[in-house]
């Protein structure tokens, strides 16, 4: 079975093993890379098949979106629908501890399933997990319909941010720094150029600079969203923050609101809102060419924002 891992080089497909053991059998057709894909490339080689934003079919057919993560589901963080906190999942997590699904076939737990609407194609799905990621992020900054909010930074994060808030019927104005990433925020039905001040702001970019815009733009008593991965140190502007009373918040994964599963809000907005796939997704590639997958995706000047592995 033809698959990807981490090397010296960057990434490589090779001949991995069938996949076994409990759970059942997920037939991938699309698997998307993620910043954090990339970023891990910097910690070297691994063993284990990389890829933790996938979607696949059953055996019969069935479509499919893939939760990366395992908790335990018993925990106090997993009763309260914090599975995300849960400690198990750090040695559970696809495509980082544990084989993830840039491969043409993976085993996962039955409970990482999201059935995906007849309507939403399967190759446009691995964006479940992503838009799954601002879904949360916007339930932990405690977003209600109607508010102004303001997305710093017009990656795929940024972007699936600002699709979740405009799904749960906010006025959504995005800041981005390119010309692919301006047309994205177009198609998806967002606004440009944030200005003024913001009940909400999502930082999704992640940088000092991007950290002083969205602290800039937050309204006295707002909300200052972290959205995305942070692997070094994390700086705030004081004063801004301090002196508005700025509630800092940060979002990891996804979990549970309301009793649902945000990933199952994340498929359904994807249903929603076909537009979306068309909007991020720029590149696809086959498995074979995961190397130039990910060289494309790291690079600025291609105009990359989603990039999908076909295997």
């Amino acid at each position: 079975m033809r698959a990807v891992k981490r090397s010296a080089d960057g990434v490589t497909v090779f001949e991995a093993p069938e996949p076994s053991g409990p759970g059942v059998t997920v037939h991938v057709r699309a698997a998307s890379i993620c910043g954090s894909d990339l970023k891990l490339l910097e910690f070297g080689p691994s063993e284990h098949i990389i890829g933790h934003e996938i979607a696949g079919v059953l055996d019969d057919g069935t479509p499919v979106a893939v939760e990366p993560k395992v908790p335990c589901r018993e925990c106090s963080w997993c009763r309260s629908g914090n599975e995300q906190l849960c400690d198990q999942i750090v040695m559970s997590m696809l495509g980082l501890t544990c084989d993830g699904g840039m491969a043409e076939r993976m085993v996962v737990d039955e409970r990482c399933l999201v059935r995906l609407q007849s309507s939403t194609p399967v190759a446009d799905s691995s964006l479940v997990e992503p838009l799954s990621v601002g879904v949360h992020g916007l339930h932990r900054a405690g977003l209600e319909a109607g508010q102004k909010v303001a997305v710093v930074g017009a990656g795929a994060i940024g972007l699936c941010a600002a699709v979740a808030a405009l799904h749960l019927g906010c006025e959504v104005d995005v800041a981005a720094r390119h010309e692919t990433q301006r047309k994205a925020v177009e198609a998806i039905g967002a606004d440009q150029d944030p200005e003024g001040r913001y009940e909400i702001v999502v930082d999704a970019a992640g940088t000092e600079s991007s950290h002083l815009r969205s602290s800039e733009l937050c309204a006295k008593g707002g909300t200052l969203l972290l959205l995305g991965s942070y692997f070094g140190d994390l700086v705030l502007p004081g004063l801004p923050i301090t002196g508005n009373e700025v509630s800092v918040v940060p979002a990891f994964m996804c979990g549970t609101h309301a009793g649902r599963r945000e990933i199952e809000t994340a498929a359904e907005v994807l249903a929603r809102r076909p537009e979306v796939a068309g909007a991020l997704i720029t590149h696809r590639f086959p498995l074979d060419e995961a190397p130039e997958a990910f060289r494309v995706a790291a690079d600025r000047a291609a105009g990359a924002i989603k990039v999908v592995l076909e295997p």
